[in-house]
């Protein structure tokens, strides 16, 4: 369902400003949302990521001809490691599509969103990992 998430500019290390476009799919325009995207340590075994949404746009992303600016109203993952193999995901998203949704696309949308966080678990992770590290390389030198 997604058809783009991009980086539109980065912030600092741990934000970004990013766009996020689903196709359509049968009646149902493609959907897209601009959004400030932060990731932070909450301890050594748990990161959080929120999104805040960016009425006003970017002026890299003009809404495309073929899509409704959405609007993301809470965004917000946990992910707390259990195991070496085992990362427990908690998400929590309030969205308005903006516009008419048929209840199988919402459904079939949450799901794919799931599949995402489990393939990209470990790539969070590991950005993780290097971002520390170089944090930890930054304070030695000063």
């Amino acid at each position: 369902m997604c058809d783009e998430f991009k980086c539109l500019e980065t912030v600092d290390n741990d934000t970004n400003v990013v766009l996020f476009r689903t196709k359509s799919k049968f009646v149902v325009s493609a959907r897209e949302m601009v959004s400030a995207q932060s990731r932070r340590k909450i301890s050594a075994t748990e990161t959080a990521i929120f999104r805040v949404n960016l009425e006003e746009g970017h002026p890299n992303a003009p809404v495309h001809k073929d899509a409704v600016r959405g609007e993301g109203i809470i965004y917000g993952v946990f992910l707390k490691k259990v195991s070496d193999a085992e990362t427990a995901v908690e998400a929590y998203f309030l969205i308005n599509p903006k516009g008419s949704v048929p209840t199988s696309i919402v459904n079939s949308m949450v799901e794919q969103q799931l599949q995402c966080f489990e393939n990209d678990i470990e790539a969070i992770n590991k950005i993780w990992v290097v971002f520390v590290l170089t944090l930890l390389f930054n304070y030695w030198i000063y």
